[in-house]
């Protein structure tokens, strides 16, 4: 599965790699969790791109609540074209989940989690294959965009710490990807490992372990955590940390309730500035200290456009 990823490039690098307009306030993530607000690059008229932040979490429009979202952070390529929920979005709403990393865990010899941290090899952006879609509150009326990160068999490299990896979409085929007139046969046939020669692992603090953590200082290592350096190391990774940065010069831990109030700001920026079709409202979860996507945009708002 993917269940954290992250997106640390800066506004500018984004826009220009996926040639879209992006909120203002959009802010680099180092923890990025199921029921977030997560930047979605689809296409709308012709060749233009747009970006939306969507609840990263599928909620079909059969669900009863958007809590189902939680059970549908990730759609299996195997099974994708067959499932009621996948099958119509995987040809009529495929989109992009830009991002520059993503991590997953294998478990130590004491029981704790591992993190590992896997990038391209020269830390480029990309992008996930994702589906989206939408839902309406019965009680309020409000429509929420969600989305998906689709899933596949780990390549060699993932493979050492996880039998699942998300579908990384090589740049030359993320236009195929949007292109609604693809082959169903040829939109299957771009959900595969990506190269494992074209990746790299990284070492990062236990930190990522808890969904509350936020700031650059996850991606430098644990100075102490020698069984997860050694595993990485094994798997011809960087055990010092995703950026090379010694621990001592890490920057002070970002706190629950500052990493929501960044995270805030982000989602009511992109409320004014993307477009009259995103509206998002984020709600804390004191239980979890996540933020959440509640409510993106009204249907009256929708047919006003």
């Amino acid at each position: 599965m993917c269940g954290r990823f992250t997106s640390t490039a800066e506004r500018a690098a984004i826009a220009e790699r996926f040639a879209a307009r992006l909120p203002e306030a959009l802010t680099e993530r180092y923890n990025v969790s199921p029921a977030q607000g997560v930047l979605t690059n689809r296409r709308g008229e012709g060749d233009e791109r747009l970006a939306d932040i969507m609840r990263w979490g599928l909620v079909p429009h059969w669900g009863r609540d958007a809590s189902i979202g939680y059970k549908m952070i990730n759609a299996r390529a195997e099974t994708v074209a067959e499932k009621r929920t996948y099958g119509k979005l995987l040809t009529s709403r495929r989109c992009l989940i830009p991002a520059d990393g993503n991590y997953e865990w294998r478990r130590g010899s004491g029981g704790g989690q591992m993190p590992v941290r896997f990038t391209l090899a020269a830390g480029d952006l990309f992008a996930f294959a994702g589906l989206w879609t939408s839902w309406v509150d019965k009680e309020t009326g409000e429509l929420l965009d969600s989305c998906t990160i689709v899933t596949t068999t780990p390549n060699e490299l993932v493979a050492g710490v996880h039998n699942r990896m998300p579908v990384i979409l090589p740049a030359a085929s993320e236009d195929g990807w949007l292109d609604p007139e693809l082959a169903l046969a040829d939109v299957l046939a771009l959900l595969v490992p990506y190269p494992a020669d074209l990746m790299r692992a990284h070492a990062v603090s236990r930190l990522v372990n808890a969904g509350r953590n936020e700031g650059p200082e996850i991606l430098v290592s644990d100075p102490d955590d020698e069984e997860a350096r050694a595993l990485v190391t094994s798997l011809g990774g960087a055990a010092g940390g995703s950026h090379a940065v010694a621990p001592t010069t890490a920057a002070p831990a970002t706190t629950s309730t500052e990493a929501n109030a960044s995270r805030t700001e982000t989602a009511s920026s992109s409320r004014r500035k993307i477009t009259a079709r995103t509206t998002v409202q984020i709600t804390n979860v004191p239980t979890s200290g996540m933020t959440t996507v509640t409510s993106p945009r009204s249907i009256a708002s929708m047919r006003a456009r």
